[in-house]
């Protein structure tokens, strides 16, 4: 986490974030993912990669919430700006919780390939 967002620890004060810094805040969530893997330390690495995605899911579907609260309030308003804003803001976390879920799913089916490709491996060296 970048030294500007660690004093961050509520959701509303995540919100307050103008836009701009909101994305970048978000974009301390997103993790490489392994294209492969060939030994024991990339699939530890896929591993610590679906934890971490897992955990930065629920961080981000919370956010998500409290986000989607937010338009509506600001919907009542009857400010635009206020609504678009909190609109956008909405937005731009709704895709970082499908970032988060893509990152597990890829992770996880790396792993899945290569478990199946050691077991066809070791079924194909007892003939």
């Amino acid at each position: 986490m970048q030294e500007k967002f660690k004093d961050l620890r509520t959701y509303p004060a995540i919100l307050a974030l103008d836009y701009f810094d909101l994305l970048e805040y978000l974009e301390t969530y997103n993790h490489d993912v392994p294209t492969n893997i060939d030994n024991a330390q990339d699939m530890l690495y896929a591993g610590n990669i679906m934890g971490t995605a897992c955990n930065n899911y629920t961080h981000l579907s919370t956010l998500l919430d409290y986000a989607r609260r937010e338009v509506r309030l600001a919907r009542d308003t009857k400010n635009r700006y206020i609504h678009e804003e909190a609109i956008d803001k909405r937005d731009a976390i709704e895709s970082a919780v499908k970032r988060a879920e893509k990152i597990m799913k890829v992770s996880s089916r790396l792993v899945t390939i290569r478990m199946a490709e050691l077991q066809e491996l070791n079924m194909s060296e007892g003939r």
